[in-house]
């Protein structure tokens, strides 16, 4: 029984052996064959082609190989083209194109392929404006009914291959450069499973070439598990890893393609730890541009979907949603550390407009983030719209130290040494790379216990509480008290035109800052400063974009015109003492323009303007033209220490006096008058007056009179006009008519040493004069016969000393034409 077996199967392995070498020399002579007529295979397959092709196509070789992958067929063409008539561009261009064709299934009429590998080749896709396409070269010459099915291939292989596709009418452009694609294709019913490897160069997607291209010169590595459904015509893959670039996405994606009005797509992706300039790389340069003007210096985690119609000219909505925690965010103003927010990014703001620029939104959410020591937070979402002509929206609020903010402003007129602040900033306008745009800036600031010095008057102001409310151009302080020294003051401050954020810094003079300030007493010892030389100020840089707003705001306040509006309650200088003051003072780089002053003192009231010049460091010029009305001449005399007389001080004089005086005058820089500076004249007039215990009159007892009482003289209305120069002044002929005698006097009264005053004493006054005397003037001009002259003059120390003219030497002296020469008078 064994050996009838043994017998049977060595006749089987005879037959399978026989049958082998049949189908081996069969295979010889066929393979034989078609190396002999190689040629005539390469002009049959070229006649193919041309056949079924509405163009020219050429191959230089083909090579079949029956043995390499018996059953299989191994048919590999070199050199193949593919053109169109009309242009005469390639669609098809490869090197090298082999497949593997079944030859069992061929028989059956069932094309099998197992493997199309192209090398070195580029497939190319147009759509010109006329609508010509050359994917007619696909249309068959003859439609003669196919007998057989359609080739089944299950894998592919492409070996630097590109492809593009481009469509003039519907403006789009998609190229792909496959460094290596395999593709392994499954068929199940209507499904095809696609186990797809990739190694790619995007060239560019572009879905609106006006718009530019997505993903532009980006490597694409992924493993896909593609999913196409031929009855629904859906594309979808499951999350996939892919990377992009540089960096690690997860894309899942659907497309719907059905016909050329329904085809949609849906694709998501998600990044963890992507570069925000790597993310931004990914979209349009102009999106990209106008997203780049900010930068994040530490990743970020977003997630994006694209989805849209694939019709002509449609545009895919784009929803991006991002999340940044502890990052650093560096925009063209400043940089904001320890930053954390959620972000998205539309290009469909507004659902009844088209999906464009300017129809795109990039929101922040819940910002908060450190500048330097200070803390903000965003109030609102931060957004920007309109990507065309970006504009952004912030609204931020920060409770912080003053020298914090102090650090950031880098302020060379101002120095925040200590205190709190709130502050709240607002923007509307431009987004650019200009720090200039500021000017689009405004919000408010409350302070809190601060303290400040003005350096270039070495003022220090402590105990700040307020708030300042700014905008592009206009700067307003609502109920800022603070202190200086002793002088507590409450003030309003409204500027107009004062272009803080300007984008222009050469505005000097131009800003008008109006300064209301109010206090309950003044001593004006504590402002002495401002009549010495300012103090240079060095500023300080800035490596922010606050720079130039900085230095608007030292331009403002170094030659800006800064209006001061006092009121105080009382005003207080050494001696000198005053109530109800009122004042409008202009002040502008070296000059102060004093408007209007009004207080009341001594009993009386007191106007004034005047105009201060600093000429050196050292000397300031000024002009004052004063009003003194109903003032308690002693009180006056107390006040300002006497005016420097030696021989006449508060304790001799008594009346009430009326004042107008045009002077100029000289102050040195402590606010010191200097007085042989003055130039000008006086009109006064004094009612009610009396000379108490003045000691030169006294003397006249030496020579005459010497019975009557000269340390009380009351005297009748003085008045008079005098002029000054320098330390000198020059008294015209005045009448002196007293309860004791009449006089006249004439000359020169000297701060200093050089007095020298004529006395006429008329004889009719050795009539004694009762208690019934009523003392009036008769006229310093009238003839008063006989008189005895006397001469007053100065003494080295300071006094006068009165004595004999018997000549009258002074008649000679023309004091009077050289002080009209001197003082412009006529």
């Amino acid at each position: 029984m064994r050996e009838k077996q043994k017998k049977i199967l060595e006749k089987i392995l005879w037959v399978l052996g026989a049958l082998a070498i049949v189908l081996a020399v069969a295979l010889m002579i066929f393979q034989v064959y078609i190396n002999h007529h190689k040629q005539a295979f390469v002009t049959l397959v070229n006649n193919k082609l041309n056949e079924a092709v509405a163009g020219t196509a050429t191959i230089k070789d083909v090579t079949i190989n029956v043995w390499r992958y018996f059953p299989n067929v191994d048919v590999a063409v070199n050199d193949i083209v593919i053109k169109d008539s009309v242009y005469n561009k390639a669609l098809l261009q490869a090197k090298y194109v082999s497949t593997r064709i079944n030859m069992i299934m061929l028989i059956s009429k069932n094309v099998n392929v197992h493997n199309l590998f192209v090398e070195d080749g580029i497939i190319h896709l147009f759509t010109d404006k006329n609508g010509y396409s050359n994917t007619y070269l696909f249309k068959k010459k003859n439609k003669k009914s196919a007998t057989g099915k359609a080739p089944v291939i299950d894998e592919v292989e492409l070996k630097n291959v590109g492809f593009v596709t481009e469509n003039a009418i519907k403006d789009k452009w998609f190229g792909v450069s496959f460094r290596y694609v395999h593709a392994g294709l499954d068929y199940a019913d209507s499904i095809i499973n696609i186990s797809l490897e990739t190694n790619a160069l995007i060239k560019g997607l572009g879905f609106n070439l006006q718009k530019g291209y997505f993903l532009k010169d980006k490597t694409v590595k992924a493993d896909w598990a593609l999913t196409f459904n031929n009855h629904s015509k859906q594309l979808s893959f499951k999350e996939t890893p892919v990377k992009i670039g540089p960096s690690n996405f997860i894309l899942k994606g659907d497309f719907f393609l059905t016909d050329t009005l329904t085809a949609h797509f849906r694709l998501l992706a998600k990044a963890s730890n992507i570069n925000y300039k790597d993310a931004a790389s990914l979209l349009t340069p102009n999106i990209s541009k106008k997203v780049n003007l900010v930068e994040l210096t530490r990743p970020l985690n977003l997630t994006a979907t694209i989805e849209g119609p694939m019709s002509f000219r449609t545009i895919p909505l784009i929803n991006v949603e991002w999340v940044v925690a502890r990052n650093q965010l560096v925009t063209p103003v400043l940089t904001l550390d320890e930053c954390s927010f959620t972000g998205t990014f539309t290009n469909e703001r507004n659902k009844q407009y088209p999906r464009t620029d300017d129809n795109s939104e990039i929101a922040l959410n819940k910002l908060s983030a450190k500048w330097g020591g200070l803390l903000l937070a965003a109030n609102t979402p931060t957004v920007v719209t309109n990507l065309v002509h970006p504009v952004l929206q912030f609204d931020f609020s920060s409770a912080t130290t003053l020298t914090a903010l102090d650090e950031k402003l880098n302020l060379a007129t101002l120095h925040f040494t200590k205190g709190t602040a709130e502050l709240n900033v607002q923007y509307n306008g431009p987004l650019g790379t200009d720090p200039a745009l500021l000017e689009y800036l405004s919000g408010n600031l409350k302070i809190k216990n601060g303290a400040v010095v003005y350096e270039p008057r070495n003022l220090t102001f402590n105990n700040c509480n307020g708030e300042v409310v700014f905008s592009q151009s206009d700067l307003l302080v609502h109920n800022l008290q603070c202190d200086l020294n002793t002088n507590h003051f409450k003030v309003d401050i409204a500027g107009q035109n004062v272009n803080i954020l300007a984008s222009s810094t050469k505005l000097p003079g131009a800003a008008s800052i109006i300064c209301t300030v109010y206090t309950p007493d003044l001593d004006l010892a504590d402002f002495k400063t401002l009549f010495a030389a300012r103090r240079a100020v060095v500023r300080r840089k800035s490596k922010n974009g606050v720079a130039k707003p900085a230095v608007q705001i030292d331009n403002i306040l170094e030659n800006g015109t800064l209006n001061l509006v006092l009121q105080a309650d009382a005003v207080h200088l050494k001696h000198f003492t005053a109530s109800n003051v009122q004042a409008r003072i202009a002040f502008e780089k070296n000059d102060m323009d004093i408007q209007k002053v009004s207080l009341q003192h001594a009993g009386g009231s007191v106007k004034m303007d005047a105009t201060v010049h600093q000429t050196s460091n050292n000397y300031n010029t000024a002009t004052a033209n004063l009003n003194l009305s109903n003032i308690n001449v002693e009180k006056l005399f107390y006040a300002f220490d006497d005016f420097g007389m030696k021989s006449l001080n508060a304790t001799n004089l008594r009346g009430v006096l009326n004042t107008t005086a045009n002077l100029k005058l000289g102050i040195d820089e402590k606010g010191n008058l200097i007085k042989n500076s003055m130039l000008g004249n006086l009109q006064f007039s004094l009612k009610k007056g009396a000379l108490v215990g003045f000691k030169p009159l006294e003397d006249i007892q030496k020579f005459i009179f010497k019975n009557r009482d000269f340390s009380h003289i009351e005297f009748a209305e003085l008045k008079d006009n005098l002029q000054i120069k320098g330390d000198e002044v020059y008294i015209p002929r005045m009448e002196v008519e007293t309860n004791v005698l009449t006089l006249f006097i004439e000359g020169i009264y000297s701060f200093g040493n050089n007095t020298d005053i004529s006395i006429q004493v008329p004889l009719s006054n050795l009539k004694s004069r009762g208690d019934d005397y009523v003392v009036k003037n008769r006229g310093a001009n009238r003839k008063v016969g006989a008189s005895i002259y006397l001469r007053a003059k100065g003494k080295d120390d300071g006094n006068v000393k009165i004595g004999l003219d018997l000549f009258n030497k002074m008649r000679g002296n023309n004091y009077k034409k050289q002080f009209k020469d001197d003082t412009g008078e006529k």
